[in-house]
Formats: C-alpha cells, structure tokens, sequence
C-alpha cells in the first residue's frame, strides 16, 4: 500500500512548521503535575519485565554536508516484507505489512528531574495540533478520519530520579513503567491507546544497543540519532501483562559543531504521524 510520496511529505513538513507557531502563541494548558521519586533499587526490579522493545530511532542529521551512513541499532530492524513494494516507490513511501496502527488515543507527558517549562509548552502544542485540521493528513494511515482522536493527558508525571550521564534502555524503560504504574495503581495503562512521552533534560545522554548508538551531544562519535519511539511488553502496577508505547525526547536546541538538534526534531517526534501510527510495534520501511 502507497501512502505518501514525497511532495506531500515535503508540504507535511511546512505545515507542522506553522501549526507549531500557532500552537507556541496560545495558551498554556491547565495541568496536574504528579510528583514520583524513584530509587536505583526500584529502577532495577522495574525492568525485569521488560520484553520485546522495539524502536524507531530519528537519525542525526550534520551539519556542512558531512554525513555518515545510518547504522540502525537491533531494536530498530524492518519488519519481513509480505508484499513486494511498487518500483515506482518514493524513498518516503510506506509499506504495510500488518500489524495494528493507533486510531485513537491518549499521550501523557513524564518529564525527568525539570519541570515542564524547561521544554516550552509541549501540552499545549500537542493539544492544539490534536484538535486542529492539520491532524487529519494522518487519516490516510489509520482509515479513520473522526475528529480529536488524540488527545494530551492533563496529567503530567514528574519523575524525580538519580540517574547516570547516559541513560540506557534500561534507565528509560524504568522512568516509563514508574510513570505508567504511577497513573494507573490498579492496573492498566498500556495498549494502542495510550502513547508516553518521556522528556529528558538538558546535558542528559541516553543510549540503546548497549551504549553502542546515542543521543550524546558531547560524545560524536556515538551520537547517531536525535530521538526515538518505541513499543514493549511488561507488566502493570498488579503485575499483568501491557504492552507499552513510548517516545523519548532528548533536549533540543544543542550542537557540538559537526550536529546540530533543533526544536524540529521533537516536535516531528511529539507528532503521532507515519510511522507512530502506521507501525507502533515494529519499524516500518
């Protein structure tokens, strides 16, 4: 199945760059901030559970043309084709190969060891581009066109937590599962309805396939993507089975002379498009 070639992409792109300016112009968005310490003896038996990750990484980009291939990590590995693609297949179309997408759903905001404010007004961007028109150009991924099928949770999990320089999936797995549990004491709180956005504060490194690919803007050598979503299975605050939808934003807004990160980058990944909805489990191609 065709969805999206590369004109329409490009127009996406511009559109989501005046939709984010208008959104950065309203109003804040009337939150409930829900604070949680977490100890390292509890980050450790959180993720015991944890199976099946997978993730979808948003690859650096360099400045001055001097770019490097992208090297995918293990849990960003493209499903099995069942279909043989079109030969007059853009580089940016998309191929279903089963599987379910996100037709509706929920988006909760876990913010790491800063409050809110230090990344603007996440809530409120998302909550305008959820009820504005803009949000439709994802209906053709979906087949559903209803209006304010997404939506921004009004509460906001502060996490409270010691962690390294360069988290790992493990650390991020942690802050997750701590946050979902927090919102959800009598279980529940997975499923293709409910999205994580877990933001990460300045100078905070993160890594996946054992440190080998990161977000790690003082380490260039390592610094192979920008950001990530991601989907696996664990267990809820009664110990049963969910499966878990995350995004992980970095901070924004930094460069060590050869990558520059702008905003762009989380907001792209704020937004439930393509591949969020297309593939929440398993990348995509």
């Amino acid at each position: 199945m065709r969805f999206l070639g590369p004109k329409p992409a490009f127009a996406f792109s511009m559109i989501l760059s005046i939709a984010i300016s208008a959104g950065q112009r309203s109003g804040a968005m009337e939150l409930n901030i829900l604070p949680l310490k977490i100890s390292p003896a509890n980050t450790a038996s959180v993720v015991q559970a944890v199976t099946n990750f997978r993730c979808h990484i948003v690859p650096v980009q360099r400045a001055h043309g001097d770019s490097l291939p992208i090297v995918r990590p293990y849990c960003d590995q493209p499903a099995a084709q069942t279909t043989a693609a079109p030969s007059s297949a853009a580089p940016t179309d998309l191929n279903y190969n089963g599987g379910p997408v996100v037709t509706t759903a929920q988006d909760t905001f876990l913010l790491l060891n800063c409050a809110i404010s230090c990344w603007g007004d996440p809530a409120g961007f998302l909550s305008n581009l959820y009820q504005s028109n803009f949000i439709h150009l994802t209906d053709q991924y979906v087949n559903v066109t209803t209006n304010r099928r997404y939506s921004v949770n009004s509460n906001v999990v502060a996490l409270a937590m010691t962690e390294p320089h360069t988290m790992s999936e493990a650390d991020v797995q942690a802050a997750v599962i701590s946050g979902i549990r927090l919102l959800f004491p009598n279980g529940g709180g997975g499923g293709y309805n409910q999205i994580y956005s877990l933001l990460l504060p300045s100078g905070q490194d993160t890594c996946v396939a054992g440190g080998t690919q990161c977000y790690s803007p003082d380490n260039d050598a390592k610094w192979t993507f920008c950001a990530y979503h991601s989907a696996m299975d664990t267990t809820d605050a009664r110990g049963n089975p969910i499966h878990v939808l995350y995004k992980v934003l970095p901070f924004a807004d930094v460069s060590n002379g050869s990558i520059i990160v702008g905003r762009s980058v989380a907001r792209k990944e704020n937004l439930p498009t393509r591949k969020i909805i297309c593939c929440p489990t398993r990348p995509l191609r």
